[in-house]
């Protein structure tokens, strides 16, 4: 069942559909410049995109409200704790634009950018999904706390995303080393200043607040006439 407070079930699933076609065009796209440069290469986009969506589930389950039972209670805290692990895998799809290559030599290209169309479009995916399940819960918060909370959160949670881009690709750590690793991990980012991260993670969250303000006004938008 969809969360019929956060949005009308049918706009969730227009939304769903949407990025439901934008990742099927992503994985055509990703076996297309496989098949012309011979190479897996880019097959780790696909688990990229997998993680990606991990979010929008989570996010789903975080606000889904069908009864106030303990045990719904515990399921919806579960997945909102999920959900803040995972939801800095929408956005990190970003970073994956270092694969580019200037310079195209395989035969059969279309263009001198068929490297770049297909990594901007995973990254483009990437980052809306990672908007749309932060603005599920910034609505479920927004409902519950008010106005101001539910912008603390948001931007909060946009600050928090960067930081664990950053971790991802810098320091190579995955969101389920929070759980499998987590004294390392906490020792390394104890010392995340250090490594000076500062500029990326302002930066980073700057350009996720331009994408998340996209996503937030359209769906707002068709919220506010249902």
């Amino acid at each position: 069942m969809f969360p019929s407070r956060v949005m009308e079930r049918k706009i969730i699933l227009r939304w769903l559909i949407l990025l439901a076609a934008f990742t099927f065009i992503d994985i055509l796209l990703i076996f297309w410049v496989i098949r012309h440069q011979g190479t897996p290469k880019y097959l780790f986009l696909i688990w990229n995109l997998f993680l990606a969506w991990l979010p929008l589930f989570f996010a789903l389950g975080a606000v889904h409200k069908q009864n106030d039972s303990r045990l719904m209670f515990i399921f919806r805290l579960g997945c909102s704790i999920l959900w803040l692990l995972f939801y800095p895998n929408g956005p990190y799809m970003i970073t994956d634009l270092k694969h580019y290559r200037e310079v195209v030599s395989y035969p059969g290209a279309i263009w001198p950018y068929d490297d770049l169309l297909m990594l901007f479009s995973s990254a483009w995916t990437g980052m809306m999904l990672g908007a749309l399940s932060l603005f599920l819960l910034h609505q479920g918060v927004r409902r519950r706390y008010g106005s101001y909370v539910g912008w603390i959160f948001a931007l909060s949670a946009l600050f928090l995303g960067s930081i664990g881009v950053y971790v991802g690709r810098f320091l190579r750590w995955n969101s389920w080393d929070v759980l499998t690793n987590p004294h390392q991990l906490l020792q390394e980012l104890s010392h995340i200043l250090e490594y000076q991260s500062t500029d990326f993670i302002f930066l980073f969250s700057a350009i996720q607040l331009v994408t998340y303000a996209t996503v937030y006004f359209l769906a707002q938008n068709q919220t506010d006439k249902h």
